[in-house]
């Protein structure tokens, strides 16, 4: 990605504009998508642990 002759150009999930490397947004939101349903699900087993036999989930 070019814009005004080389401000902003992106380099795999980098992305370098006005002198600073951030993060592509879109890897970004998945990323942190991925991470709440996984930290969701270990709360609800960790809340839940009495109740769910995890031998149920192996299956």
């Amino acid at each position: 990605m070019e814009i005004s002759g080389g401000v902003c150009r992106q380099t795999g999930k980098l992305r370098e504009g006005w002198g600073l490397l951030v993060e592509n947004i879109g890897e970004t939101i998945i990323e942190c998508i991925s991470r709440w349903a996984f930290m969701d699900a270990f709360a609800t087993l960790c809340s839940n642990r009495d109740r769910i036999r995890l031998e149920d989930l192996s299956e």
